[in-house]
């Protein structure tokens, strides 16, 4: 790989490697598909970087019982990637895949958008994430009208955020919210704004 490729390709290794975290990355999605829609890569050509280069330096993490959850080194992450002489794919992760499967989606949507606008895009999905983790984002302003939010929340939240909502529960149900609590969350804080 040449330097510049390299230069191109390390901030999507650093961004997909989040996915990988030993927490609930959900909160990362909007960094992650705002990186990724910036890069030159088409999602089949970021599908095959998170299967053949991040996974296979990775996939560890999600099966290690204290496995890393603030964030890997990029140096090490760069240097592990570039030192492996044959990509390959490491058998299907489920929680890593679903995730890169909704940031897939985000991606999709944030690139039909000017730089500009995904900023702010990225920025509401960020404030709204929190509703999928029982938490109030209510403190953070949005200079969304209430027709945005809705169309940000049904069209763009729900396919990606929403498919990982079962999973998270299913893992932790006192912890996370189910379908219909995730819902009301969202209309109470629609209702208070």
């Amino acid at each position: 790989m040449t330097q510049e490729e390299i230069a191109t390709r390390r901030p999507v290794w650093v961004a997909l490697s989040d996915l990988f975290l030993d927490t609930d990355v959900r909160l990362s999605y909007s960094y992650i598909a705002r990186t990724l829609a910036q890069s030159p890569f088409t999602i089949e050509q970021l599908d095959s970087i998170f299967e053949e280069e991040v996974s296979p330096v990775l996939a560890f993490n999600l099966c290690s019982i204290a496995g890393e959850w603030a964030g890997f080194d990029e140096e090490w992450l760069v240097s592990e990637i570039l030192g492996r002489n044959n990509p390959s794919r490491v058998p299907s992760l489920g929680a890593a895949r679903d995730d890169w499967e909704a940031v897939a989606l985000l991606v999709r949507r944030l690139r039909l958008f000017s730089p500009d606008a995904r900023l702010a895009r990225t920025g509401a999905w960020t404030h709204l994430s929190k509703l999928f983790l029982n938490r109030d984002p209510a403190l953070a302003p949005l200079d969304l009208t209430p027709e945005e939010l809705e169309e940000i929340w049904r069209i763009e939240m729900w396919p990606a955020y929403g498919r990982t909502v079962d999973a998270y529960r299913k893992h932790l149900p006192k912890t996370y919210p189910n379908r219909e609590e995730v819902e009301q969350s969202w209309q109470k804080w629609k209702s208070s704004r």
